[in-house]
């Protein structure tokens, strides 16, 4: 996730809107939000989004390890008496 900080301060801004969604599409498409601590703008959003995203891998993980366990075999040794 990539996240733009001080959106309050419109005047001073460094890069644009549009500068951070096309650096987020660079980045492979992740997700962009401008946030601001002074006025608490998406600052809990980013956190929610993080826990999502992160909950979303693992569940990936999770599919794909169910996917790769093998059958179980039967013993190669015997009895015999």
């Amino acid at each position: 996730m990539l996240v733009g900080n001080k959106i309050d301060l419109t005047r001073e801004r460094q890069v644009t809107t549009e500068e951070g969604k096309a650096k987020a599409e660079e980045y492979g498409g992740i997700p962009f939000i401008e946030t601001s601590a002074l006025d608490g703008t998406n600052c809990n959003t980013v956190f929610y989004e993080v826990v999502r995203l992160v909950a979303e891998q693992e569940e990936k993980k999770n599919k794909a390890k169910q996917v790769e366990k093998p059958a179980p075999t039967k013993p190669k040794w015997r009895c015999s008496i």
